[in-house]
């Protein structure tokens, strides 16, 4: 069970979640390709250092796609990110400033983006990679009314 299901109210219930997208892993991608220069090379300092990091960066990655959670329900919207440290938002519809993506050229190819969730009294709270996010954002609107 995750922080939105163990956080829901009564009567409360999902209407949708935001799937974490797979373009979370792609600077582990990025930095495998000089590890495979450097074997094929036979530099072992370059393979070394550069495998680390795509481990690092792979870590990082799977880190995100478990800790990582939002969500729309009948009664608001839930969001939380981080693993010791943690950030949670939980707006009501009627204290919901606004929703917005913002996407790169990579992104919007690849359908991925950032949601920014804003409320009022300027609580803000961002979730990175988040796949299709036009469409979550447009389906939170929807509720909102």
């Amino acid at each position: 069970m995750g922080y939105v299901e163990s956080n829901l109210l009564n009567g409360e219930n999902v209407i949708a979640k935001a799937k974490i997208h797979w373009a979370v892993f792609i600077s582990a991608i990025v930095i495998l390709i000089p590890a495979i220069v450097g074997i094929i090379n036979k530099d072992d300092r370059l393979s070394f250092i550069c495998f680390g990091g795509f481990i690092a960066a792979l870590i990082h990655g799977f880190i995100v796609l478990k800790t990582n959670e939002l969500a729309i329900t009948n009664q608001r919207i839930i969001g939380k990110k981080g693993l010791i440290s943690r950030e949670t938002v939980e707006l009501k519809y009627e204290k919901i400033e606004s929703i917005s993506v913002a996407q790169s050229i990579l992104g919007r190819i690849l359908k991925f983006g950032t949601i920014v969730v804003r409320g009022t009294g300027g609580t803000a709270v961002s979730f990175q990679f988040v796949a299709n996010p036009v469409a979550f954002k447009n389906k939170a609107m929807e509720k909102i009314g």
